[in-house]
């Protein structure tokens, strides 16, 4: 190996949960999370050690993964995240998608990125502003990237402790204060996601003098 192709570690700040700050011979310092490593060992980080080229790479892409997570880690805090959108948000960021990938593998390792945990919270906060029903919210979760069974194991969880026939009449009442009706008030309600059959179901109620007051 070459002098001009070795890389050296001159200084080295060991942190917490396998985390290190290196300063290296060509004047540049970032900080690694051990986990990234998958040629290097890490008992060779110590100072005075030397790398080859392909070595040294894989130290400076534990730190491109760390650099990920950090900014990741940032947005956790926060609010819940999904994957498909968190880590569109690095890859806007210009940070490379390989190191993006591992760096949220390892949060989801370490339950610190969930995707079921984000559509719970995201349904929660979205229903309390907006009446829709279990068709449309599937479709706004799937175009989160959300996968098809974590989506419907949200809904399912959700509409256990939340009736989406209630959702109805409200986006229904909304609907009517709106001027809406015929024709424009079905559309309205089929494309907030509730079933012909909930939309007809709740047209009688609303019809029933008793409810008439409910429309104002």
């Amino acid at each position: 190996m070459n002098n001009s192709d070795e890389f050296e570690i001159l200084n080295l700040t060991e942190l917490s949960d396998g985390i290190a700050g290196i300063f290296c011979s060509q004047g540049t310092s970032f900080y690694i999370r051990f986990d990234y490593l998958e040629t290097v060992a890490k008992d060779r980080i110590k100072i005075g050690e030397k790398f080859s080229s392909e070595e040294w790479n894989d130290i400076i892409n534990a730190a491109l993964c760390f650099a990920a997570e950090t900014k990741a880690t940032e947005y956790l805090c926060r609010a819940e995240q999904c994957h498909f959108k968190l880590a569109q948000k690095l890859v806007q960021k210009k940070m490379e998608k390989s190191a993006v990938n591992k760096a949220l593998a390892y949060l989801e390792q370490k339950n610190l990125l969930n995707d079921e945990r984000y559509c719970s919270s995201w349904l929660q906060d979205h229903t309390m502003f907006k009446f829709q029903g279990r068709t449309r919210l599937l479709s706004e979760l799937l175009s989160r990237g959300i996968d098809n069974r974590t989506a419907k194991k949200a809904l399912d969880s959700f509409f256990s402790e939340n009736s989406e026939e209630d959702f109805c009449k409200k986006a229904y009442r909304s609907a009517l204060r709106q001027g809406k009706s015929s024709d424009k008030l079905l559309k309205f309600m089929l494309d907030a996601g509730f079933s012909y059959k909930l939309i007809q179901k709740t047209k009688i109620y609303f019809e029933d003098a008793n409810h008439l007051e409910e429309k104002i």
